[in-house]
Protein backbone atom coordinates (compact mmCIF):
# COMPACT_ATOMS: atom_id res chain seq x y z
CA UNK A 1 0.00 0.00 0.00
CA UNK A 2 3.02 2.58 0.93
CA UNK A 3 4.36 1.83 -2.28
CA UNK A 4 1.97 2.99 -4.63
CA UNK A 5 0.88 6.26 -2.17
CA UNK A 6 4.50 7.03 -2.70
CA UNK A 7 5.64 5.71 -6.01
CA UNK A 8 8.72 4.78 -7.15
CA UNK A 9 10.07 6.98 -4.50
CA UNK A 10 11.77 9.08 -6.77
CA UNK A 11 10.03 12.26 -5.65
CA UNK A 12 11.22 11.28 -1.77
CA UNK A 13 14.63 10.71 -3.07
CA UNK A 14 15.24 14.18 -4.93
CA UNK A 15 13.60 15.80 -2.40
CA UNK A 16 15.58 14.10 0.72
CA UNK A 17 18.85 15.07 -1.26
CA UNK A 18 17.82 18.53 -1.72
CA UNK A 19 17.22 19.38 1.62
CA UNK A 20 20.44 18.20 2.75
CA UNK A 21 22.26 20.17 0.04
CA UNK A 22 20.19 23.17 1.34
CA UNK A 23 21.32 22.03 4.99
CA UNK A 24 25.13 21.75 4.37
CA UNK A 25 25.94 24.85 1.79
CA UNK A 26 27.38 26.64 4.37
CA UNK A 27 30.42 24.08 4.65
CA UNK A 28 31.39 24.45 1.21
CA UNK A 29 34.28 26.88 0.09
CA UNK A 30 33.60 30.03 -2.03
CA UNK A 31 32.16 33.42 -1.78
CA UNK A 32 28.56 32.97 -3.43
CA UNK A 33 28.65 29.12 -2.90
CA UNK A 34 25.66 29.64 -0.44
CA UNK A 35 23.43 30.97 -2.74
CA UNK A 36 24.49 28.99 -6.24
CA UNK A 37 23.72 25.69 -3.88
CA UNK A 38 20.47 26.85 -1.94
CA UNK A 39 19.11 28.07 -6.05
CA UNK A 40 20.11 24.61 -7.24
CA UNK A 41 18.44 23.03 -4.02
CA UNK A 42 15.06 25.15 -4.92
CA UNK A 43 15.15 23.87 -8.54
CA UNK A 44 16.09 20.47 -7.15
CA UNK A 45 12.68 20.71 -5.16
CA UNK A 46 10.54 22.23 -8.19
CA UNK A 47 11.85 18.54 -10.34
CA UNK A 48 11.05 16.72 -6.95
CA UNK A 49 7.08 18.57 -6.61
CA UNK A 50 6.99 17.67 -10.40
CA UNK A 51 7.26 13.87 -9.56
CA UNK A 52 5.52 14.20 -6.72
CA UNK A 53 2.36 15.72 -8.74
CA UNK A 54 2.01 12.08 -10.39
CA UNK A 55 2.19 9.67 -8.35
CA UNK A 56 -0.41 8.75 -5.59
CA UNK A 57 -0.22 11.23 -3.00
CA UNK A 58 0.38 14.27 -5.48
CA UNK A 59 -3.02 12.83 -7.14
CA UNK A 60 -4.32 13.44 -3.84
CA UNK A 61 -2.85 16.56 -2.97
CA UNK A 62 -4.41 17.59 -6.42
CA UNK A 63 -7.85 16.31 -5.34
CA UNK A 64 -7.74 18.14 -2.14
CA UNK A 65 -6.79 21.54 -3.55
CA UNK A 66 -9.58 21.13 -6.25
CA UNK A 67 -12.20 20.07 -3.83
CA UNK A 68 -10.61 23.26 -1.51
CA UNK A 69 -11.48 25.24 -4.38
CA UNK A 70 -14.66 23.78 -5.49
CA UNK A 71 -15.90 24.18 -1.80
CA UNK A 72 -15.51 28.06 -1.84
CA UNK A 73 -17.82 28.17 -4.60
CA UNK A 74 -17.53 29.97 -8.09
CA UNK A 75 -14.60 32.34 -6.61
CA UNK A 76 -12.56 29.17 -5.60
CA UNK A 77 -10.18 28.75 -9.10
CA UNK A 78 -9.86 32.40 -8.90
CA UNK A 79 -8.56 31.83 -4.97
CA UNK A 80 -6.11 28.68 -6.56
CA UNK A 81 -4.77 30.57 -9.82
CA UNK A 82 -3.91 34.01 -6.93
CA UNK A 83 -1.99 31.59 -4.85
CA UNK A 84 -0.95 29.80 -8.01
CA UNK A 85 0.83 32.79 -9.26
CA UNK A 86 2.24 34.09 -5.87
CA UNK A 87 3.52 30.33 -6.04
CA UNK A 88 5.05 31.02 -9.55
CA UNK A 89 6.56 34.20 -8.78
CA UNK A 90 8.15 33.50 -4.98
CA UNK A 91 10.02 30.47 -6.77
CA UNK A 92 10.67 32.62 -9.99
CA UNK A 93 12.46 35.33 -7.37
CA UNK A 94 14.01 32.26 -5.56
CA UNK A 95 15.75 31.28 -8.50
CA UNK A 96 16.55 34.06 -10.62
CA UNK A 97 17.22 36.32 -7.52
CA UNK A 98 17.83 35.30 -3.96
CA UNK A 99 16.97 31.92 -2.84
CA UNK A 100 15.51 31.23 0.72
CA UNK A 101 14.86 28.19 2.56
CA UNK A 102 11.13 28.95 2.46
CA UNK A 103 11.25 28.71 -1.29
CA UNK A 104 12.42 24.93 -1.26
CA UNK A 105 8.99 24.22 0.23
CA UNK A 106 6.81 26.98 -2.29
CA UNK A 107 9.44 25.53 -5.24
CA UNK A 108 7.60 21.83 -4.25
CA UNK A 109 4.53 22.89 -4.12
CA UNK A 110 4.07 24.59 -7.25
CA UNK A 111 3.26 21.44 -9.59
CA UNK A 112 1.40 20.44 -7.09
CA UNK A 113 -0.47 23.65 -7.86
CA UNK A 114 0.14 24.04 -11.39
CA UNK A 115 -2.10 20.42 -11.78
CA UNK A 116 -4.79 21.68 -9.60
CA UNK A 117 -5.29 24.57 -11.72
CA UNK A 118 -4.67 23.18 -15.52
CA UNK A 119 -5.25 26.20 -16.96
CA UNK A 120 -3.97 29.26 -19.06
CA UNK A 121 -0.47 29.68 -17.56
CA UNK A 122 -0.25 27.05 -15.36
CA UNK A 123 -1.48 24.47 -17.89
CA UNK A 124 1.36 25.15 -20.02
CA UNK A 125 3.83 24.64 -16.50
CA UNK A 126 1.88 21.63 -15.76
CA UNK A 127 2.55 20.57 -19.31
CA UNK A 128 6.23 21.20 -19.52
CA UNK A 129 6.69 19.37 -15.94
CA UNK A 130 4.92 16.56 -17.01
CA UNK A 131 7.11 15.26 -19.37
CA UNK A 132 10.21 16.32 -17.54
CA UNK A 133 8.98 14.68 -14.64
CA UNK A 134 8.85 11.06 -16.56
CA UNK A 135 11.70 11.65 -17.94
CA UNK A 136 13.37 11.80 -14.84
CA UNK A 137 11.65 9.06 -12.96
CA UNK A 138 13.09 7.19 -15.68
CA UNK A 139 16.91 7.87 -15.82
CA UNK A 140 16.01 7.37 -11.57
CA UNK A 141 14.86 4.04 -12.21
CA UNK A 142 17.26 2.75 -14.47
CA UNK A 143 20.43 3.99 -12.37
CA UNK A 144 18.37 2.90 -9.35
CA UNK A 145 17.83 -0.67 -11.02
CA UNK A 146 13.95 -0.65 -10.18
Amino acid sequence: MLTGFIGTGGALLVAGFALILAKFRGHLPGRNTDQIVLTASVVLMLLAGALAAYVGIGHWVVQLLRGISNLIGSAGPVVLALLGFAVLLMVAVAVFRTATDRALWVAFSLPLIAAAINRGIFADINAHLQPAANQAEMMLRAKLGA
